[in-house]
């Protein structure tokens, strides 16, 4: 009976993890470049005790998935999207940071930088972008290469991992990498079109569903076996 107690409290744990992960993947549904998380059980130890109770050791593994969101096309000469595996790289101007982002909403500062919608530097293969504003024509080819009013000035960088597992979330839509090193990305950059995130709004509301109701399931057996465990208590007080 206690074993029963203690599966139930596990599950309900799980749930109210699952269920929190689940909100904010919903939350963030509508924000760019977004990159849903998910999460596996790892079931280890499996074993049955003398009194033929079974055992076992649950890991919860939870990972950002990478996969691409849709594109939209926006017309926006400074809003980009990547097609094929890579990142943006941007670096924060106080703390030097590198982060890493699918979200290519940028627009440019009083000085020309060309900044992210957290206003961090947009990195190129010199140093951070920068376009003169009287610049009349800016045009980013498929590898990333800058043309201002038809010179070249300039490339986007755009990296890559080879074990995305290495990456953390740093903000919605922005990643670390710590001490890894990223390697060029040959994916193809979309001038005027914005990646959307990969959070789908319905599947998060079903989940979320699945979730309370195994929650209240669990909660249900848990009260049960309260119940009966405080009436076996109450029997052997007789005696």
């Amino acid at each position: 009976m206690l074993l029963r107690l203690r599966n139930s409290v596990a599950s309900m744990t799980g749930m109210t993890h699952a269920q929190e992960r689940t909100a904010n993947n919903l939350a963030n549904a509508g924000t760019l470049g977004y990159k849903r998380e998910r999460a596996f059980v790892e079931v280890l130890n499996e074993r049955i005790d003398v009194n033929g109770g079974p055992h076992s050791t649950r890991a919860i593994h939870q990972y950002v998935d990478f996969e691409a969101g849709q594109m939209e096309q926006t017309g926006n000469r400074f809003d980009f999207a990547l097609e094929g595996d890579g990142f943006f790289a941007l670096t924060d101007q106080d703390s030097g940071e590198t982060t890493y982002t699918r979200a290519g909403r940028f627009r440019l500062d009083e000085n020309g930088m060309l900044l992210s919608s957290s206003g961090k530097n947009v990195e190129g293969e010199g140093g951070p972008i920068q376009i003169p504003l009287e610049s009349r024509e800016v045009e980013f080819k498929a590898d990333g290469t800058l043309m201002i009013d038809g010179i070249q000035a300039g490339k986007l960088t755009v990296v890559t991992f080879d074990d995305t597992s290495v990456l953390s979330r740093r903000a919605a839509a922005e990643f670390s990498a710590g001490e890894t090193e990223s390697v060029e990305s040959t994916a193809t950059v979309h001038q005027g079109f914005v990646e959307h995130s990969n959070a789908e709004p319905l599947e998060a509301m079903t989940g979320m569903i699945k979730h309370l109701r195994l929650f209240e399931l669990q909660q249900r057996m848990l009260k049960g076996t309260d119940e009966n465990l405080s009436q076996s208590i109450r029997s052997l007080g007789r005696f």
